[in-house]
């Protein structure tokens, strides 16, 4: 079990409750890439299955929907919660592709234990939450290194929650803004910074993709959405408050009131969410 000073996430990995709105999440966000689970340019090898690996695999969703969708894959998934691990493991028994996907507890801000030049393609998705500046580029240090010449990073990511007509959402994105500069190791702001990132690793070919996810009222991905949002307000309460920017009162307050707004007739919601990847040189 880790512990606090184990961990750089703001919501306890092992949190039961974060497990289960991980695995909520990853069903939308795969219905948010639709035919785009792998990058579109990825050439699948016929000949011997492709080695992927992905970052943060959460209960493991994304991995064992590509293990199904494409079977000349094999997969690794790493993740710093033990229980995602077993669980994403124990669903891969279940669903019979314990031959194809498995998963590892491992720390991504730490080094990988892998060898160089292990996988055919990285896939990392909503890992700004446990990274910083400075894991953000060694973690990208990492990924090149296990990564095979001509292989493939691809990483897909958000800022922030979107943008909306509830005036308590805006105050609530305000005061993560505040927090964001309040703790100096956070960025605030990880999409902007993608280009750069894979640029100083030195990966070529970038590509990249923005996605939108419409969480109004009466829209398909709305009432997931403000069910993600609801857990994820209350389990981040803890780190936020802890900053001293606001009272447990006040926080709760408006977190309330911005559940309420979401669930009105007229709330609209659009959340915004940005892939790149890119190709290590062949020498």
């Amino acid at each position: 079990m880790q512990k606090p000073e184990d961990y750089t996430y703001v919501i306890h990995p092992e949190s039961p409750a974060e497990q289960v709105r991980l695995a909520k999440q990853d069903i939308f966000l795969n219905e948010m890439l639709g035919t785009d689970l792998l990058p579109p340019d990825l050439i699948l090898d016929r000949v011997k299955p492709i080695q992927i690996l992905d970052i943060g695999s959460g209960p493991g969703t994304w991995a064992l929907t590509v293990a199904h969708r494409y079977p000349d894959t094999q997969i690794t998934g790493i993740d710093i919660s033990e229980v995602n691990v077993k669980y994403a493991n124990a669903q891969a028994r279940v669903e019979h592709k314990d031959d194809s996907v498995s998963f590892e507890a491992m720390d991504a801000t730490k080094p990988l234990i892998f060898n160089d030049n292990s996988f055919d393609m990285v896939n990392a998705r909503a890992i700004n939450g446990f990274l910083t500046l400075a894991t953000w580029q060694s973690l990208m240090a990492e990924l090149a290194r296990v990564v095979c010449p001509g292989g493939m990073v691809r990483i897909v990511d958000n800022d922030f929650l979107g943008r909306t007509t509830s005036p308590a959402y805006d105050r609530l994105l305000d005061l993560f803004v505040a927090v964001g500069k309040k703790d100096p190791t956070r960025i605030p702001a990880a999409t902007p910074r993608l280009r750069r990132f894979f640029e100083q690793t030195g990966f070529t070919d970038l590509r990249d993709r923005g996605y939108c996810i419409d969480f109004s009222t009466g829209a398909p991905a709305h009432d997931a959405c403000v069910e993600n949002f609801t857990v994820a307000f209350t389990l981040i309460k803890p780190y936020v408050v802890g900053l001293e920017l606001v009272s447990m009162e006040a926080y709760e307050d408006l977190c309330n009131l911005a559940i309420a707004e979401m669930y009105s007739a007229d709330f609209g919601g659009v959340w915004f969410w940005r892939a790149m990847w890119g190709r290590k040189p062949e020498k």
